[in-house]
């Protein structure tokens, strides 16, 4: 019964999220970058691709003495634009007008000009944006706005949140799970940190379909009963695989883009995000584990003569077929995911 429960509370929520799934890092912003020089400002943005097409915003100057000089580029996802202002001296004026309503992207800022350069960090909230040029003549960069956006990278980035769930459910023990998230943190920081770094790039159409079988194998081997190598030194396979996560990371912070001279900053304020998105998703998910294992009876005496004197995140998995159910509907939505993106 409990099984069943499971199964269909987790698979529900996930074709909640598969149309949305399908795409594997929701968690890009919208980025704007604006170079200003002299009279004349241009202006580019890139949507990430979440978007219906009738739902992707229009980004402007909307200063009253800037006009329209040349469109160099005008598509769904991507534009540039080259403003013609008769000055621009105290501050600039951008809108993001979405047809509808922001789903719930954040927009990342880049400003620069011969004595200024700014990244900043804007909510979903904030449609009309005013950048003060007078008072920011200086370079400013923001590490929370890079930890923020690793944040939100991996809290709505729905398969590296899977493959940590089947880390959590592959795992045994809390020393395991432990090394597991950090084998996972490690491989996919340096992948990370080599394909930004000094530019190293691996087609999307080859990494996107990989991430989703890396899922799909760690599900394979929860489900199966027999002691395989994964299970025996999960370690290993979540220091591999994160390999692969790490190049789906460096992708999308390629398209968000970097500061040339905060590069090493802004790359390890993005990192340090992402694994504290991680430990809460861990750690959130462990605390109901726990919290059900206390509260559910157990069947049998041998169950609470181990389980119980454990008293770890693993209890309520002990039960025959819980950690079946689970698993089972991500294997599922994952293998959707790699005939979609195949």
């Amino acid at each position: 019964m409990i099984a069943r429960l499971a199964f269909v509370v987790v698979f529900i929520m996930m074709l909640l999220s598969a149309n949305k799934a399908i795409f594997a890092h929701e968690g890009r912003p919208v980025y704007i970058e604006a170079t200003v020089s002299g009279t004349e400002v241009q202006l580019l943005w890139k949507v990430p691709p979440v978007l219906e097409t009738h739902d992707v915003p229009s980004v402007s100057i909307e200063n009253k003495d800037c006009a329209i000089h040349a469109v160099l580029a005008r598509q769904p996802l991507f534009g540039a634009v080259i403003y013609k202002c008769k000055s621009v001296q105290s501050k600039l004026h951008i809108k993001i007008d979405y047809p509808r309503s922001n789903p719930v992207l954040s927009t990342l800022l880049f400003l620069k000009s011969s004595d200024i350069e700014i990244h900043q960090l804007f909510g979903p909230d904030e449609e009309n944006i005013t950048v003060n040029l007078a008072g920011n003549i200086h370079k400013s960069f923001s590490a929370a706005s890079y930890a923020l956006i690793g944040a939100e990278h991996i809290l709505a980035g729905y398969d590296h949140l899977l493959f940590v769930l089947c880390l959590v459910f592959l795992c045994r023990d809390t020393r395991s799970l432990i090394y597991a998230v950090t084998g996972f943190t490690v491989g996919h920081s340096l992948t990370l940190a080599v394909a930004v770094l000094w530019e190293v790039s691996v087609r999307p159409d080859f990494v996107e379909p990989m991430i989703a079988a890396s899922i799909i194998i760690l599900a394979r081997e929860i489900i199966l009963p027999a002691r395989t190598l994964t299970k025996k030194y999960p370690v290993l396979v979540s220091g591999l695989f994160g390999l692969l996560h790490g190049l789906g990371f460096a992708g999308a912070l390629s398209e968000i883009g970097l500061p040339e001279q905060s590069k090493i900053l802004a790359l390890f304020f993005f990192n340090v995000g992402v694994e504290l998105g991680q430990g809460l998703v861990v750690a959130v998910v462990c605390l109901i584990l726990i919290t059900l294992g206390y509260l559910i009876k157990p069947r049998n005496t041998l169950y609470a003569k181990t389980a119980y004197e454990r008293a770890g995140y693993q209890n309520i998995l002990e039960y025959t077929g819980v950690r079946t159910g689970l698993v089972l509907p991500i294997g599922i939505i994952a293998m959707f995911w790699l005939l979609e993106r195949v």
